[in-house]
């Protein structure tokens, strides 16, 4: 199913980063969603309780459970408006929407090189971004699990870091390509079987 999302989404990826960061925080301080950087928009459960007026005996059949969102899947919830209680991926959105939220989950794997490449940036801002940020295209990123506000300040890092950047007229690469999420070592094998490349 296809999302026509409620709002574009910045094509600059220092933008795209300081958006993804003010969704995180929201997701944080917000009931019913909770962060965990190993999927995307997973819909909250709704507790349910079945009473049996012959027995007298209430059930409960599902305890509620919470929205879980990722860094991208947080941008699924607050600025693209995801149904809290819906699973939804980048591939459920158009095409341009799809590709930024799969450059956001490669930024918070420290991938900044791929993110670059997927979000259609030219061959000359990548080297430059690259240069700035070091690490030839990859950056040690701290899990957001051990430490949540120094994940959210190297992700701002990065957005300053790459603030010189521009996006071309047409998205290159596709955000379809590997959908894997973070790990403790960084993986281009995606959890779904697949190599996943720039």
């Amino acid at each position: 199913m296809t999302h026509r999302a409620s709002c574009r989404l910045p094509k600059r990826p220092s933008a795209l980063i300081r958006l993804a960061i003010a969704d995180l925080k929201k997701a944080e301080r917000t009931e019913g969603y909770r962060v965990d950087m190993n999927t995307w928009h997973d819909g909250a459960t709704l507790g349910e309780t079945l009473y049996d007026p012959a027995t007298c005996i209430t059930t409960e059949t599902e305890a509620a459970s919470p929205c879980v969102v990722c860094f991208a899947g947080s941008v699924m919830a607050f600025s693209l408006n995801a149904p809290q209680t819906r699973n939804t991926r980048p591939e459920d959105y158009p095409e341009d929407v799809a590709i930024a939220l799969s450059a956001l989950d490669k930024f918070g794997m420290g991938w900044v090189f791929i993110a670059l490449v997927r979000m259609g940036i030219s061959n000359r801002r990548i080297d430059k971004a690259v240069k700035a940020v070091g690490g030839g295209g990859y950056l040690e990123v701290v899990d957001y699990e051990d430490d949540p506000a120094a994940f959210k300040r190297k992700m701002l890092w990065i957005a300053t870091k790459a603030r010189q950047d521009r996006p071309l007229e047409t998205m290159g690469g596709s955000a379809l390509e590997g959908g894997e999420k973070r790990n403790s070592r960084p993986s281009l094998t995606s959890r779904r079987g697949g190599v996943t490349g720039t």
